[in-house]
C-alpha cells in the first residue's frame, strides 16, 4: 500500500481532484513481472501499449462530458493554442479570477472586481455579465 507525501498540505479543488484521481486509479491492480521487477502495462486499450492518440481521447472524453464547448472547438487548429488553452482553461472554471483564488487559499482585499463594484469575480463576470464584455 502506497503513501502519498505532499510537500503541502492540500485542500479545496486539489482535494476534489485527487478524490477523482484515487476513483479513476483506484481499481485497477498492480503486480510485478516474473522476475520480480516493476513494469508499466498501459491497460487504456487491451493491447498494454500506450498510445497518446488513446489517451488523449479518454482525458477528453472524461473532462468534457458535462461540458458544452465540444472537443473539436476547444482543440481547434486554426486558433492559436494560448486561446484554446484559455477557453479549455475557463470551461473548467480554472482561470485565476479573484473567487478562484480565493477558493484556492490566496488572500486578496476583496472578490468584488477591481473595475466594477457590483460584482464579485468570477468566470461568468469576466466572460459574460461585465459591463464592458456586454457591450460587445
Amino acid at each position: 500500500e502506497g503513501v502519498w507525501d505532499w510537500r503541502i498540505p492540500i485542500h479545496g479543488r486539489a482535494m476534489d481532484d485527487l478524490s477523482r484521481l484515487i476513483d479513476l486509479i483506484g481499481n485497477n491492480s498492480f503486480s510485478s513481472t516474473f522476475d520480480g521487477t516493476d513494469k508499466w502495462v498501459w491497460s487504456g486499450d487491451g493491447f498494454g501499449i500506450l498510445k497518446v492518440k488513446v489517451l488523449s481521447q479518454l482525458i477528453q472524453n472524461s473532462l468534457f462530458s458535462d461540458c458544452v464547448i465540444g472537443e473539436h472547438h476547444v482543440w481547434n487548429s486554426w486558433i492559436p493554442r494560448k486561446v484554446n488553452v484559455y477557453v479549455w482553461r475557463a470551461s473548467l472554471n480554472r482561470l485565476p479570477t479573484r473567487l478562484n483564488l480565493a477558493v484556492r487559499g490566496v488572500m486578496l482585499p476583496s472578490m468584488v472586481c477591481p473595475f466594477y463594484d457590483d460584482d464579485s469575480e468570477d468566470i461568468d463576470h469576466c466572460l459574460i455579465r461585465f459591463p464592458w464584455v456586454l457591450s460587445i
